[in-house]
């Protein structure tokens, strides 16, 4: 399900759709965090978009095209298809209990760790525990390298028409290191799948900010009289 990804070598498509994504929200007077809160990315993982040094996944793409008011095809090389044929329902805002309850039902996000030389974006398992979320993952992983930064969490889910909901976590991510506390998320883990191999290091991120965006179904018309 990832949404964005990034590559030391975005090629030729990342800076020209950086361009696009930045021109387009140039147009709309929309500043980096706003149009970022608009497609529940990390601002600064749009300003890697925008430079050139990241590509947005296939989820990520629709949901910055829904945000800047245009498709797909437009912010994409010339020529390239839309994702979803026809206008796409509206992302529509979510207060942080929603959030809370869509994330708590899925399991399955990404984390975005920036460091000098741009952002990594991986996938990761995560359960929601006293109001922090945590995931498990390997010392020296990317995912690791998380501990005392201020990351972003990223969950989605999306259907073929454009339907779903996305939600976005960021705040300061710590080691987990207390027994106790690590003995109880190996419980509740145990009927989970776990990416990348993950084992041994728990990372617990406390969030700041929680926002999020569903696009629902247009209400069928009412009937005739």
């Amino acid at each position: 399900m990832p949404t964005s990804r990034t590559t030391a070598d975005p090629g030729a498509a990342g800076p020209a759709l950086g361009r696009r994504v930045a021109r387009r929200r140039a147009e709309l007077g929309l500043s980096t965090e706003e149009a970022a809160d608009r497609c529940c990315a990390a601002p600064a993982f749009l300003a890697y978009v925008e430079e050139g040094r990241a590509v947005p996944g296939p989820g990520l793409l629709l949901r910055l095209a829904e945000a800047l008011r245009t498709t797909v095809a437009e912010l994409s090389e010339e020529g390239a298809p839309a994702l979803v044929d026809g206008p796409q329902p509206p992302l529509v805002e979510m207060d942080e209990s929603e959030c809370r309850e869509l994330l708590a039902g899925h399991g399955l996000g990404q984390v975005a760790v920036f460091g000098s030389e741009g952002p990594d974006i991986v996938p990761v398992n995560y359960l929601l525990a006293g109001g922090e979320v945590v995931f498990r993952t390997s010392a020296g992983s990317v995912p690791a390298a998380a501990a005392g930064a201020d990351i972003a969490l990223e969950a989605d889910h999306f259907d073929e028409d454009g339907k779903g909901w996305c939600v976005l976590v960021q705040g300061p991510a710590r080691a987990v290191v207390g027994y106790d506390a690590v003995l109880r998320f190996e419980e509740q883990a145990e009927h989970l799948p776990w990416s990348g191999g993950a084992s041994g290091l728990w990372i617990a991120l406390s969030p700041v900010r929680m926002t999020g965006r569903k696009a629902a179904p247009a209400a069928a018309p009412p009937p005739r009289a």
